[in-house]
């Protein structure tokens, strides 16, 4: 709706280390002797590199220079993962401290993947943090909350889809779920008010809100859910009031387009009954402003306005003038959401933000001796293919050598080889030949179809003889054995 003030947006909190004291240096230095058998004091800047980065995550800017610091200490935890055991029971695991975000109490873990999952739920928070403190008035800004919005929706859905965090309240799965449809549904928001400032399609414009007014009915009742009642329950009747207000309020919004796509087309009973609709959304908006923000009041009052006011002069219009029967609501065709939005999923090996692994010098011996071996494996196979090859360079040699070819190839001088200048000359001191060679050709061809023509009639002449001879030689041999058979009888 033109010139309605914006609606606040809700952020979530970011979890806090409760230490940022070295808590690498000890077990990695270990395992590089115990396992990598190297002087684990060579590596102590890179020790130092990943301990001071995870200090630089407490009290984290809240900017895009935020967001990159916790991406990237997080893809080096997944290549320190990848060089030394630190799950829970590995022998390099250490122990890792967080608070609680809800109950503030410090909770413990010895494995590597609860420290991920504390940096990633951070970074997801970061983004909602940002993407609330746009002021949405400009394209650009819309665009950079929708897209802050959207990473923080495609980490909790990382979070949910691969870390197993059951055990820790404010990583539940219903509190993920919540987030994750907070965070598409305030995306959403940002694509409906550009779509609203860009005049777009009504019936568009409708389909969206009822998107967004999905996404935030769903995560209002899953924070009526046991899986969130960790949460404070202040915080959650005012998080559940809040999305209740713009549920109700986009619902209105939907219902008002609605009214304006039935006035284009000059249904005014229809536009009459959705101006209804959207008078008792509104209306139930109204009813939960007690104690909200100032921001929410007056966005709220602004559409709580114009829909009163759209309603009575369409009521007005068709009473006196259009006098069109105005249909029940439940009558109406179903308005259907249309999502346009996506969580951006979470690249967690962004090699472009994170750098090179800060422990790629570090090898283990292992690969040390499997190199070794590829090595010594290589160095005999190109020697089995060397002797080949010189076999086969022999061979050919032999060959060109009785074949002459050298001597074709680099003739002596500038003279052709004897034999070739040989017949040259003869060629030269017989220049009709050639064509003596083909008058001779031509007519012995002629001659060899005469031949074949005479021994074509020669083949049938012997043929009808013989025919001949086997008929006459047929009968009277016939009436010899009927002479023979006659007189013994």
């Amino acid at each position: 709706m033109e010139g309605c003030p914006k609606q606040l947006m809700i952020s979530f909190d970011l979890k806090e280390p409760v230490s940022t004291e070295d808590v690498f240096e000890k077990p990695l230095k270990k395992y590089i002797q115990d396992f990598y058998h190297e002087d684990p004091n060579s590596y102590q800047n890179e020790i130092n590199q990943i301990t001071q980065l995870r200090k630089s995550i407490s009290n984290i800017p809240h900017d895009k220079q935020g967001c990159n610091i916790l991406h990237k200490y997080y893809v080096q935890l997944q290549y320190l993962l990848a060089r030394f055991p630190m799950r829970e029971g590995g022998v390099a695991c250490t122990t890792f401290i967080w608070y609680d975000v809800y109950n503030f109490e410090p909770v413990s873990y010895k494995d590597i993947k609860f420290e991920q999952a504390c940096v990633l739920y951070s970074l997801a928070g970061l983004n909602s943090h940002i993407g609330s403190n746009e002021n949405r008035l400009s394209d650009e800004s819309l665009r950079t909350a929708c897209t802050h919005f959207q990473t923080a929706a495609g980490a909790y859905q990382f979070l949910k889809e691969n870390f197993s965090l059951g055990e820790f309240t404010d990583m539940s799965e219903d509190i993920l779920t919540m987030k994750y449809n907070v965070m598409l549904g305030q995306a959403l928001e940002c694509i409906l008010e550009k779509s609203i400032r860009d005049n777009r399609n009504a019936i568009l414009i409708a389909r969206v809100c009822i998107q967004v007014v999905e996404y935030f009915d769903d995560a209002a009742s899953l924070l009526d859910k046991p899986g969130t009642s960790e949460i404070a329950s202040s915080t959650r009747k005012s998080w559940i009031k809040h999305l209740k207000i713009k549920s109700f309020s986009y619902h209105a919004l939907a219902y008002t387009y609605m009214s304006n796509d039935a006035s284009e087309k000059e249904m005014y009973g229809a536009k009459v009954c959705y101006l209804q609709a959207a008078l008792k959304k509104i209306t139930e908006a109204t009813k939960l402003l007690k104690k909200q923000p100032i921001q929410v009041v007056e966005s709220v009052q602004f559409m709580a306005d114009v829909v009163n006011q759209k309603y009575d002069a369409a009521k007005k219009d068709n009473d006196f003038v259009y006098h069109m029967l105005v249909p029940e609501l439940s009558s109406m065709e179903e308005i259907k959401g249309v999502n346009l939005i996506k969580p951006i999923p979470f690249q967690y090996n962004d090699t472009a933000i994170a750098g090179v692994d800060i422990f790629h010098k570090l090898v283990p011996m292992k690969a040390h001796e499997l190199s070794s071996i590829y090595s010594e494996v290589k160095d005999n196979h190109l020697r089995s293919i060397t002797n080949l090859i010189d076999v086969k360079n022999t061979e050919l040699s032999q060959y060109m050598s009785a074949m002459n070819i050298e001597e074709l190839l680099n003739p002596k001088g500038d003279c052709l080889p004897d034999e070739l200048v040989l017949k040259n000359q003869f060629l030269r001191d017989n220049p009709d030949i050639i064509c003596k060679v083909e008058k001779d050709t031509e007519e012995l061809t002629v001659l060899t179809s005469s031949v074949e023509f005479m021994l074509n009639d020669i083949k049938k002449m012997l043929e009808s003889i013989v025919d001949s001879k086997r008929q006459r030689y047929s009968s009277f041999i016939h009436h010899k054995v009927h002479y023979l058979y006659t007189k013994i009888n």
